[in-house]
């Protein structure tokens, strides 16, 4: 087969699988839409992701819907470092010393667990699941 033929015959199943890929990115949005599961967090996650590689194909990865690594990285070290200071504040010199909020408010074992519960539930979400109550 001369090269001439081969390049055209490539030419010709680009499109073909283009849009096989196409309507197969189409088709799971379409099932997240109408046999939704979960909340509408994760049909946004689901529907983020399937545009992230429509647009992909089409040439223009810039557009971007979902968040990227990146960003969800440093989400989760600054929540890792807020509760790291969180309680790394409440550890003082003086091992009488109550730890207070700024407004004076003393900071109670409760306040503290609080705290940490929701820290930890903001990272859970930030992974990508629910941490059972």
């Amino acid at each position: 087969m001369s090269i001439i033929k081969l390049h055209e015959q490539e030419e010709n199943n680009e499109p073909k699988e283009f849009n096989t890929t196409v309507k197969r990115v189409l088709t799971h949005a379409k099932e997240a839409v109408f046999e939704r599961q979960g909340g509408i967090d994760d049909l946004a996650d689901t529907l983020a992701v399937e545009l992230d590689v429509l647009a992909y194909l089409l040439g223009i990865p810039e557009i971007g819907f979902s968040q990227s690594i990146a960003d969800r990285e440093l989400a989760l070290k600054a929540q890792i470092q807020d509760l790291h200071d969180l309680n790394h504040s409440m550890f003082k010199d003086d091992i009488n010393e109550v730890p207070r909020f700024t407004d004076g408010t003393e900071i109670t074992a409760k306040y503290l667990a609080d705290m940490n519960l929701n820290a930890l539930d903001n990272i859970a979400e930030l992974i990508g699941f629910d941490l059972e109550e």
